[in-house]
């Protein structure tokens, strides 16, 4: 399973500024910002390129110009599209770490901050909702190997509070817990990337034989209220 939380994109209005920069084209620009107006208290909306110091953008409206001229420099590649890495993506993201360790093969530009298995394994006991025990539809499956194997990390978690910090003990069974954790556990993150990154990411995975990798895809195709951004990520030249 995965699931997608609290997606703020930002740096829109500034990455489309400066695509207009190399041919200094920034007079043709057609795109309107929501913004907050620190001087005067209020919120309005201005040209794009009338966005100052004094102002918070809230929101973009990207004209049709604008839009054309951006679609033209993603389809060029990744070197004529460098301004969509100026938009960054950051989503709170629960994944098994088999997910993770795909995610991460997509280092560039980006930062995660996680649940941590060092200081909160052993919190609490383990349940089955901890683990991505579930078939293609999302229907959560039970076995008995799985219901072992959480009754043996739950005791093993049980065995560890119950000793003082000082024992030597202790270290040995935090090290079979890490060990004898499934792969299918769950981890969550703040993540943060590029949203060149999480175009090639879309392209790379959308047809990845995990579900998950597929899901992930399947989301970065309809943002909630950032069609355009799902647009660009997906956007493919017309054969």
């Amino acid at each position: 399973m995965i699931k997608v939380e609290r997606m703020e994109i930002s740096g829109l209005a500034n990455a489309l500024y400066g695509m207009r920069l190399p041919k200094n084209s920034n007079h043709l620009s057609d795109s309107y910002c929501f913004v907050y107006n620190y001087l005067k208290k209020e919120t309005e909306g201005i040209h794009l390129n009338n966005v100052t110091n004094n102002h918070k953008v809230l929101d973009v409206f990207i004209g049709p110009k604008d839009k054309k001229l951006a679609e033209n420099l993603v389809l060029a590649g990744t070197d004529h599209g460098k301004w969509f890495r100026q938009v960054q993506l950051s989503f709170l993201l629960t994944a098994p770490m088999t997910a993770w360790w795909d995610i991460d093969t997509y280092k560039v530009a980006t930062v995660k901050n996680s649940s941590s298995r060092m200081h909160k394994i052993t919190s609490r006991p383990l349940t089955i909702n901890d683990f991505s025990y579930d078939d293609k539809d999302g229907k959560t499956i039970s076995n008995p190997f799985r219901d072992v194997t959480i009754l043996h990390l739950n005791n093993l978690i049980a065995r560890y509070n119950s000793l003082p910090n000082d024992s030597e003990e202790k270290e040995n069974i935090f090290r079979q817990i890490i060990q004898d954790l499934p792969q299918s556990f769950n981890f969550t993150s703040i993540y943060t990337c590029s949203a060149q990154t999480a175009r090639a990411f879309y392209f790379a995975r959308r047809n990845h034989k995990q579900k998950e990798l597929r899901d992930l895809a399947k989301y970065f195709e309809n943002i909630p209220n950032e069609e355009l951004i799902s647009e660009l990520i997906t956007l493919e030249a017309e054969k």
